[in-house]
């Protein structure tokens, strides 16, 4: 069973204003650089974690997940516009 995997997603900016987000996208409210490090969990299957939207545009950032993840160090993915949009899967 799937307990609870946890994502950090750390902005490099300030959020000063409200953010309107669903669980698989994140919407940024200022331009910056957005890292993302893998916390903790624990499961009985081995997933990947990246950005895209299909399968064309996928960039797995974290493969192994939640028991053997490929790394534990943020991994920048780079700097977005204020109002990009960035899909999770």
């Amino acid at each position: 069973m799937l307990t609870l995997l946890i994502l950090l997603i750390v902005i490099t900016t300030c959020l000063a204003a409200p953010i309107r987000a669903r669980a698989d996208e994140f919407i940024m409210p200022f331009g910056g650089y957005l890292s993302i490090q893998f916390v903790g969990g624990e499961a009985g299957g081995v997933t990947t974690f990246g950005l895209g939207a299909s399968p064309s545009n996928f960039v797995a950032l974290f493969s192994g997940l939640p028991n053997s993840p490929s790394s534990l160090s943020p991994i920048n993915v780079g700097f977005f516009a204020a109002g990009v949009t960035t899909h999770f899967g």
